[in-house]
């Protein structure tokens, strides 16, 4: 259908002149009926290339362009789910979610460009070269000739200038990150006293990239651009003076004259705008080939088809000589060595150590967010790679240290995640929230559950917002439930109270506690104590203090802290 509207289009656009020119010549010979035939005919073809126009720019095209962007964008999240965690969360977020946006909007412009501007330029330039060859052979050489010539020098010097626009596109990408940060950041920046320290370095890196661009820009267009136009202005003038003169020597009427000249404008026009397109697709090319090597990322970690479906997990967890080490670490030691421990049903196990001693990591194994460079995971006696991924996510409990919000209702996020979200009544979700102590700031949300929270949960405190994702685990009734972190941003009052209740609420459960406070992991059934990638220890707080130096160590250090 499109292409037969800018074909249908192009042919009533480029007709138009053949009938101007019969008119003029008819002014020479008159005779009324004829002229006034001729008028008709053209009143009904400008007609017809109004309506033509109206459909192909006002309809389809707008159709086209709300139906590009819908499949872009909903295949560039499509393709992002489908990556593992690991690539997902071991990228820089501003510079992934950067390359995506900017990659996104440049595929649907080389689309629309290319159906759009391009399709319907070379349409007119093949039917107005017909016209013209056909009306006469020496003027058309000549407007093909400097077609060629213009062509000559922009193709060349467009492929060149892809390579300038990477180099560009490398300093943008340091001006976006340090933007976003700067974004993110700005409390600690007013906080420390460093406004205007701080915009003045962001101010400089946008100078750079200003400037870089600036001069991009202007060498191009002061040899390119400048040489195109003029080729165009002379070829366009060689035709006038060519047809001026075939019309004195008699061998071409005015009117088939005034025909070949809108003709060879019509062609220096389209083959302008078509060297000007080329260039922006160039521009846009750069961002649309670096989105499509994040398209063309293959998932580390596949989920595996008929894998194993637990109905229900039973919650056993297994290490068995598991060595990891990440795939972007510049070095080769392993985060993770020959690790080895279990789990049984309904123990609650808390890991503990400093800072890098592999406690995360152990976490990002059980979620599968890498896979172990040795060794295996077993759940419910099943090697974790055999199991439905998307299955057994869904089937556990898991608080981050970072709690992620959707800009929604509290109830919506309370109920992500649960398969079935109507199900859960009013007097369940009270019940939660009476469980993660969001009762104690329940009263003053507006709307109770159907209060907006904001975006990432901002008119909620930290510690507010870790309840929420507390409660938000505890609905799925998982029979594993990670806490990493879970009560961080908790006071001393509230962390006792969501401390019992967590008890509580592990009764039957697995239980998997990152935590840096001795109150949070100290009536655990089993703590293990990591040390440089490596288990330290492992046993209860009793038998720790007597047999593990470092676990000693760190609750002497830290007195009532362990440190996370």
């Amino acid at each position: 259908m499109l292409i037969v509207l800018v074909f249908a289009r192009k042919a009533f656009e480029l007709v138009q002149p053949y009938y101007w020119g019969k008119l003029v010549d008819a002014f020479y010979n008159p005779i009324a009926n004829n002229i006034w035939h001729l008028v008709t005919i053209i009143g009904f073809m400008m007609l017809g290339d109004l309506i033509l126009d109206f459909i192909h720019t006002n309809v389809e095209n707008q159709k086209f362009i709300f139906r590009i962007n819908k499949t872009i964008d909903m295949n560039t999240v499509k393709k992002a789910a489908s990556l593992s965690l690991g690539q997902i969360t071991g990228q820089n977020s501003g510079f992934r979610q950067k390359v995506a946006t900017q990659g996104a909007n440049a595929s649907a412009q080389m689309a629309q460009i290319s159906m759009y501007d391009i399709l319907p330029g070379f349409a007119t330039i093949i039917f107005a070269f017909s016209f013209l060859f056909v009306s006469n052979h020496l003027l058309g050489a000549i407007v093909c000739v400097t077609v060629i010539i213009s062509l000559s020098i922009s193709i060349p010097a467009n492929i060149k200038m892809a390579r300038t626009i990477r180099e560009y596109r490398k300093i943008d990408d340091v001006v976006g990150q340090q933007y976003s940060e700067v974004l993110r950041s700005l409390p600690l920046v007013m906080l420390s006293g460093q406004e205007t320290e701080t915009i003045s370095r962001l101010d400089a890196e946008y100078r750079k990239a200003t400037s870089f661009g600036e001069k991009m820009w202007l060498k191009y267009h002061m040899t390119v651009g400048l040489s195109r136009d003029a080729i165009s202005r002379l070829g366009n003038l060689a035709v006038i003076a060519t047809g001026a003169y075939l019309v004195l020597q008699g061998s071409l009427t005015a009117g088939t004259l005034m025909a070949t000249i809108a003709w060879a404008r019509m062609v220096f026009n389209q083959s302008d705008q078509l060297a000007r397109l080329f260039r922006r697709l160039t521009v846009v090319s750069v961002d649309a080939l670096r989105y499509f090597e994040i398209i063309d990322l293959r998932p580390s970690i596949v989920s595996p088809e008929n894998g194993t479906v637990f109905k229900p997990l039973k919650g056993s967890v297994a290490f068995k000589d598991v060595s990891f080490a990440y795939p972007e670490a510049k070095t080769e030691v392993n985060a993770l060595h020959n690790v080895s421990f279990s789990i049984a049903p309904g123990e609650v196990v808390a890991i503990v150590g400093h800072s890098g001693a592999g406690k995360s990591t152990l976490i990002n194994l059980i979620l599968r967010g890498f896979d172990p460079v040795a060794g295996s995971i077993e759940i419910d006696g099943v090697d974790l790679r055999s199991i439905d991924l998307r299955a057994f996510r869904s089937s556990i409990g898991y608080v981050e240290q970072q709690v992620r919000l959707w800009d929604d209702t509290l109830r919506y996020n309370l109920l992500f995640g649960i398969k079935d979200p109507n199900k859960v009544t009013e007097d369940r979700l009270k019940e939660i929230a009476e469980v993660s102590k969001i009762s104690s700031f329940f009263d003053r949300l507006p709307d109770g559950f159907d209060t907006k929270i904001g975006e990432n949960g901002v008119k909620l405190s930290g510690g507010e917002r870790q309840r929420v994702a507390i409660a938000r685990a505890l609905l799925k009734n998982p029979q594993l439930l990670i806490l990493d972190e879970a009560t961080n941003s908790l006071d001393t009052i509230n962390d006792a109270h969501i401390q019992q209740a967590m008890r509580d609420a592990m009764k039957g459960r697995t239980g998997i506690i990152i935590a840096h406070r001795l109150s949070t992991i100290r009536h655990a059934d089993k703590i293990i104590v990591m040390e440089r990638g490596r288990v330290a220890g492992m046993g209860n707080h009793a038998e720790l203090l007597k047999t593990c130096p470092e676990y000693k160590n760190l609750v002497e250090k830290e007195g009532q802290v362990i440190v996370a």
